[in-house]
């Protein structure tokens, strides 16, 4: 089936791979492999746990650009939560929990490993080889979770897989119970906030507005048709506005506003090339 087993992530080649297949979804750089990075990425390919085809072909040259991913997204949730299991038992090669005492200051963190060109990669291709939306909202996610996954060492869940089920929250950082979502609409707000405050779904995890264990991220692109309200009943919401570089045309983003929920401006990040 391909499923991995814990003392998968004993091997650090075997867990670097698996963690890279987490993080990019797919990767297809493997030029600069050691000879013991190719036999365990071979391993790995030969088990079922990593999934290897051909993404482009050279018309010309007949060269080959091999993706490596895993077979579907129910691999990649199995892999994340076996992962982040032997990361809180065994503390294999980092520590368990992410060093910032609060939720917006991780955030801040995350968003400063945002890359410009990770974010304008096309086409886009997920789990399984499947092409993925270029819609910029799902860029967004995608390069959140990449951020995430290098800030936090691997200790992130990553539930918006799950759909709309009940108790589903984008991203959860386990060692802090820590949720962040990230809204792509910008509606429903007080729905969605309800969601934490009650804990309607939330089974068995107890958090409240004034515990600081959660978020909301409405982010938007400085292009789209919208008009943010303030909303000063709701603390952990926070808008952040990613805007262009400049150039006639261009849809390369260069920077990030970040504004709380009476939309007072708190920071502004320049991303990375």
């Amino acid at each position: 089936m391909g499923l991995p087993h814990e003392w998968d992530f004993t091997n650090r080649s075997k867990a670097n791979l698996l963690e890279r297949a987490l993080r990019d979804q797919v990767f297809t750089e493997t030029g600069d492999f050691d000879e013991e990075e190719r036999e365990v990425l071979q391993e790995l390919i030969n088990m079922g746990r990593i999934h290897c085809d051909i993404l482009e072909l050279d018309a010309e040259s007949g060269k080959a650009k091999v993706g490596y991913t895993f077979a579907s997204p129910l691999h990649a949730l199995y892999n994340e939560a076996v992962l982040v299991l032997y990361h809180r038992t065994r503390d294999f090669k980092y520590t368990s929990m992410p060093q910032e005492l609060k939720i917006y200051d991780f955030v801040i963190n995350i968003f400063k490993n945002f890359s410009a060109r990770s974010m304008q990669r096309s086409p886009r291709y997920g789990y399984g080889m499947v092409r993925q939306s270029d819609e910029p909202k799902a860029q967004i996610h995608d390069e959140f979770y990449r951020c995430c996954h290098i800030h936090a060492h691997g200790t992130v869940r990553n539930y918006s897989r799950l759909g709309t089920q009940g108790g589903r929250v984008d991203f959860l950082i386990p060692g802090k119970w820590w949720g962040i979502e990230l809204l792509r609409e910008g509606d429903d707000l007080e729905k969605h906030y309800s969601r934490f405050i009650e804990d309607e779904g939330l089974h068995e995890w107890p958090i409240h507005a004034d515990s600081s264990h959660f978020i909301l991220l409405d982010c938007r692109y400085e292009d789209e048709d919208y008009m943010w309200q303030r909303y000063p009943d709701l603390p952990h919401l926070y808008r952040v506005l990613f805007r262009y570089d400049g150039a006639p045309g261009s849809k390369t983003v260069s920077k990030l506003e970040i504004f709380d929920n009476n939309l007072k401006p708190l920071t502004e990040l320049i991303l990375l090339p």
